[in-house]
């Protein structure tokens, strides 16, 4: 009999396309994995629990057919399902950044607008890779959400904003960062979407705790919850954009823009990253891509790793689908260098002088508004290589915006767990803010 094999992506770091493995592949990948720090009782305990028979979705979906991928792919319709997440299009725009280049002395300056919508809507990468991976939680018969982050985290925000949308539960385990604005926001998010929000010491407590609600929710509900991976950077989420690349290709061939000599992107959970790679290489968009990294973390491997299983499901699914060189003129550079002096440079979610910089820029010249930890530090790269590398100048060049939580929260229900995140100050260079 079919069973879901969602169970346990359940460890935040544990990088595998759980829908698409066999039950005893999936268990043993989960309790072997150099990423999962199991002892003995548990591993026996999850066994014996069992994998959730698949039931009837009690929630009502429309699922997407009109995908990108599908129309060069057609055969992967057959194993892979879409939603679409909100009220925007998600067909994103490509626009040109004219005062923006003239200021950094470019004519060729374009961006691809993940984050476009207005200012009550939640758009950006993550919904594109939930799109794929909450259709594959709702037609598995899933009642309940779990995923992680840092208290953040963009990723849990809208983790949290879609799974209520679509009538689900959502529990979010989440870690400390450095204090913004935009923390505050996402946590309101969380909080406004009826997550259940656990904030934890470190990655070795949130383990044990999301241990104990898959074991609670089964022990309830007779089902284990869905388990979402941090940022959402398996490689079902990722096919989001490997089907983003393909409607960036559709864009070019419209003659919306040149084809790109360079595209930089920022890279995070990798998810993003690995997708559009493989994406825009089997599309045959042979563009330099520069992933811009927002923290120090094995960046270079854990990608590589992403985007190798991302491609092999592909192809798995559908042989025509081709197996790419994931690192052929791929490179990456350091985001997250120029914090305050005396500060470590590395930490997640810690902003920097310069992409504070790269924030004020794209908003003065642009409308563009960007979050100091992630899209400002890769906007701050691509304007350092503008002012110092001579090639650049007459390139076409490509800046794929990933960020689009616009919508603001301006209520705050105390929660005594949460409220140490709104009484602290925020960090010195978000203070101006």
């Amino acid at each position: 009999m079919k069973r879901v094999v969602s169970l346990v992506g359940l460890f935040s770091v544990a990088f595998f396309y759980t829908s698409f493995c066999s039950e005893r592949a999936l268990l043993e990948t989960i309790l072997t994995s150099r990423f999962v720090a199991l002892d003995d009782t548990k591993k026996e305990q999850l066994k014996n629990y069992g994998l959730n028979e698949v039931v009837q979705s009690a929630v009502p979906a429309v699922y997407s057919t009109d995908k990108p991928i599908f129309e060069y792919f057609p055969a992967l319709q057959s194993h892979l399902i879409c939603l679409d997440l909100g009220s925007v299009s998600v067909v994103t725009p490509v626009r040109k950044l004219f005062s923006l280049g003239q200021k950094l002395g470019v004519n060729k300056l374009f961006m691809k607008d993940d984050g476009f919508g207005d200012e009550n809507t939640i758009t950006g990468n993550k919904r594109r890779k939930l799109e794929f991976i909450l259709a594959d939680a709702v037609k598995n018969g899933a009642q309940h959400v779990v995923t992680f982050g840092g208290i953040g985290s963009n990723h849990a925000a809208q983790t949290a904003h879609f799974a209520h949308e679509l009538g689900l539960q959502c529990t979010l385990h989440l870690a400390p960062q450095p204090l913004s604005h935009g923390v505050h926001n996402n946590l309101l998010i969380d909080q406004t979407s009826g997550a259940e929000v656990y904030v934890h010491n470190n990655w070795a407590e949130i383990k044990e705790a999301a241990f104990r609600t898959c074991i609670e929710c089964k022990e309830k509900t007779g089902l284990f919850p869905y388990v979402i991976p941090v940022g959402g950077s398996n490689a079902l989420g990722s096919v989001g954009y490997v089907n983003a690349a393909f409607e960036f290709k559709k864009q070019t061939d419209a003659g919306e823009m040149p084809i790109p000599d360079y595209i930089y992107c920022p890279i995070g959970s990798r998810g993003t990253a690995a997708g559009l790679v493989v994406g825009l290489r089997a599309a045959g968009i042979n563009s330099k891509i520069v992933l811009v990294e927002i923290d120090e973390d094995d960046t270079k491997e854990r990608y590589t790793l992403v985007a190798q299983q991302t491609n092999q499901l592909l192809h798995d699914l559908d042989s025509s689908f081709p197996l790419v060189d994931v690192l052929k003129d791929v490179s990456f550079e350091r985001g997250f260098s120029g914090c305050i002096p005396g500060v470590r440079d590395d930490v997640y979610g810690l902003y920097t002088e310069a992409g504070m910089e790269a924030k004020h820029l794209f908003k003065q010249y642009e409308e563009i508004v960007l979050d100091g930890s992630y899209t400002a530090k890769a906007a701050s790269a691509l304007v350092h290589d503008l002012r110092t590398k001579p090639e650049l100048k007459e390139a076409v060049i490509l800046y794929w915006h990933t960020f689009g939580i616009h919508k603001q929260i301006k209520e705050y229900n105390k929660v005594q767990a949460l409220q140490p995140f709104f009484e602290g100050e925020v960090q010195p260079l978000d203070q101006a803010e």
